[in-house]
């Protein structure tokens, strides 16, 4: 992803970049149909798609009368980007989380969100395993307490009684 310069785009621009290209890949609409209604060129709309420029708020009215959606829809779920604290060079994890946030609000029902969330818990407990190595499937040990050894009596048989 080429970014101007000195310059990252924030999670909230890659954000509304990834809400803009989902729904115009919803809608089934070319870049060269989006790009020609707007009245920019195609490169251009791809650098809106990729958080490589900045969306005016012109623009993103436009966008949004194109695609058919209010332009609040390209900020929904946004509030829970406040809670992700990254590097702002970290593009490539920022493009994940917001695609991982993006799904998450999309997602119709609670069992909709809770199977995203097994689905990514379940990936983690994965990599823990392959990280444990080929025998990761066993039960990590337990340790448990021995109880003391039992002290032996002597025998009273052979001890003269």
């Amino acid at each position: 992803m080429t970014v101007r310069k000195g310059r990252a785009p924030s999670l909230i621009d890659l954000y509304v970049a990834r809400r803009l290209r989902q729904r115009r890949l919803a809608l089934h609409l070319s870049q060269e149909v989006v790009a020609e209604g707007l009245e920019i060129t195609v490169q251009q709309l791809q650098k809106y798609e990729h958080g490589a420029n900045r969306l005016s708020a012109r623009r993103l009215i436009a966008i949004s009368s194109i695609l058919e959606t209010p332009a609040a829809h390209f900020y929904a779920g946004a509030e829970t980007l406040r809670l992700v604290r990254l590097k702002r060079d970290d593009v490539s994890l920022m493009l994940d989380i917001c695609d991982l946030l993006i799904a998450w609000t999309d997602a119709e029902s609670d069992v909709g969100r809770l199977e995203i969330l097994q689905l990514v818990q379940g990936a983690v407990r994965g990599q823990q395993l392959k990280e444990r190595g080929p025998l990761a499937f066993l039960p990590r040990p337990v340790r448990t307490i021995s109880p003391p050894p039992r002290r032996r009596e002597p025998d009273r048989a052979s001890a003269g009684w």
